[in-house]
This record gives structure tokens, sequence and C-alpha cells, in this order.
């Protein structure tokens, strides 16, 4: 877990430096609705509570297919790849 965020940490830092300071203000036009949703819960297991993560995938079409694609689109998609394997692993 903790080699995947270390990982996906550093997959945004690569696209930040490809993309440019500008690519927040590109990834908030491309994206209506979040596709992976996680929820929360509790287990009670003798008497303490223990966190449980599962994420929720809504694969409806998206608009990042073809985000960036003039500059830094492969760091871009390879940094929302990583993210998406960190969040299954949660």
């Amino acid at each position: 877990m903790g080699k995947s965020l270390k990982s996906s940490a550093f997959a945004l830092t690569e696209a930040k430096y490809a993309a440019g300071d500008h690519v927040k203000h590109t990834i908030f036009d491309n994206v209506e609705k979040a596709q992976i949703k996680v929820k929360a819960s509790t287990d009670n297991v003798a008497g303490v509570k223990l966190p449980r993560f599962e994420y929720i995938n809504d694969n409806t079409e998206s608009k990042m297919d073809m985000t960036g694609l003039g500059k830094g689109g492969q760091q871009i998609q390879s940094c929302r790849q990583s993210y998406l394997q960190a969040v299954e692993l949660l």
C-alpha cells in the first residue's frame, strides 16, 4: 500500500512537470463527476472498530481519454492509472 501511494505521488509530480502548472485546470475542466467512489464503513471485531473501505467503480464514459494530447497527456494518464490502482488496494 505504501509503495503504491508513493509511486502515485511521484506520478503526479511527473505529470505536473510534463504538463506544466495548468494541469489542475485541465483535469477540472474535463471531469464532470467522480468515476471511482470510496465507501467507508466500520467493522466491529472483538470490541475494536476497524475501518473498512470499498470502492465503487462507475464505468461511465469520460473525456479524460483525450486529456492533454498536446502537452503531458501520457503522464496524466499514467498518473490516473497509478491512483486507480492505489484506490483498489485501499
